[in-house]
């Protein structure tokens, strides 16, 4: 793919602040990667003074002074001095089963094949992912997994599909391929996990699955992770994750995002090896891997703990 998603969206995402502003001395994240994250709360009591990261939003879908914490753009520097900023604003408000928190990726400067390939990454970690949010999210209606829904991945497949022979055509009008972007990208609606229709609208990938807390540590994690999925994805184009966990194993997937945390979920090996139904679904929608899908007796018995 030849045009990014930032051009055929027309949006040039820039870190929203300024150089001025104290930064953390290390990247929390990717050194170039940017997030906006989105914290649901209820029962909000609002403090004096206003943040320097954050704007607060009336949120109509939640209830008793129910708000939405809204980070600017924050780069690699900025995601720690933000969190620490919001966390005692948190302690003034209630989580609730009816609140999330959202990170957005900024994938404007990735292709539509990179933008697949963090998918399909995610597809493999799905099951491990709603693991370790526990809290049942992936019985919410606000953000149900990929693997029951599998239009997010038809709709995809369909807007790679379309690319390729636009290109196979010689065709490399930007108008086109935009409009192919948005009428198979907007097929597809908010309520899921990881959101593809913040793509045409803001040029990033939302994950909607956790649950609101007052947690700081572990919305960092969840920031890490997000970011972690799209950048290693993104940079894999062409590689198969399934070669890597039949090879060398679940732990060296994990390493491999520097995502920890992800082994002390209970089972875990167990559970990227179910992802492997989730990103079965991506390769029958037709977003290729360098080989096929493993065969399913082979998978059974990796679930069942057999080397």
């Amino acid at each position: 793919m030849t045009f990014k998603i930032g051009q055929l969206i027309g949006t040039d995402v820039t870190c929203g602040i300024s150089s001025r502003i104290n930064r953390s001395r290390y990247p929390f994240i990717g050194e170039d990667a940017l997030v906006g994250i989105e914290i649901e709360m209820e029962n909000f009591v609002p403090p004096k003074g206003s943040p320097i990261y954050w704007s607060c939003v009336g949120d109509g879908s939640l209830r008793e002074g129910g708000v939405e914490f809204v980070s600017r753009i924050l780069g690699s520097r900025d995601v720690l001095p933000a969190l620490e900023e919001i966390g005692p604003v948190l302690e003034r408000c209630r989580p609730s089963w009816r609140a999330g928190i959202h990170v957005h990726v900024d994938a404007s400067r990735l292709t539509l094949e990179q933008v697949a390939s963090a998918c399909r990454l995610y597809a493999l970690l799905e099951p491990l992912i709603f693991a370790w949010e526990g809290n049942g999210r992936d019985k919410n209606n606000f953000c149900p997994p990929w693997s029951v829904l599998p239009s997010h991945a038809e709709n995809l497949m369909n807007a790679i599909a379309c690319f390729r022979e636009l290109e196979q055509s010689g065709n490399t009008d930007i108008t086109t391929h935009r409009a192919t972007l948005i009428k198979n990208i907007s097929r597809s609606h908010k309520y899921i996990s990881l959101n593809l229709n913040s793509l045409i609208r803001l040029g990033s990938l939302e994950f909607r699955l956790m649950q609101s807390t007052k947690d700081i540590e572990k919305i960092g994690q969840y920031v890490k992770l997000c970011s972690s999925i799209v950048e290693v994805g993104a940079r894999s184009v062409g590689e198969s994750f399934l070669d890597t966990l039949s090879g060398e194993g679940a732990d060296s997937i994990i390493d491999m995002l520097h995502l920890p945390f992800l082994k002390q979920v209970e089972d875990y090996r167990s559970l990227m090896w179910e992802g492997v139904h989730v990103l079965n679904m991506l390769y029958v929608a037709g977003i290729p891997e360098s080989k096929p899908v493993l065969d399913i007796d082979v998978l059974e018995i990796k679930l069942l703990g057999e080397d």
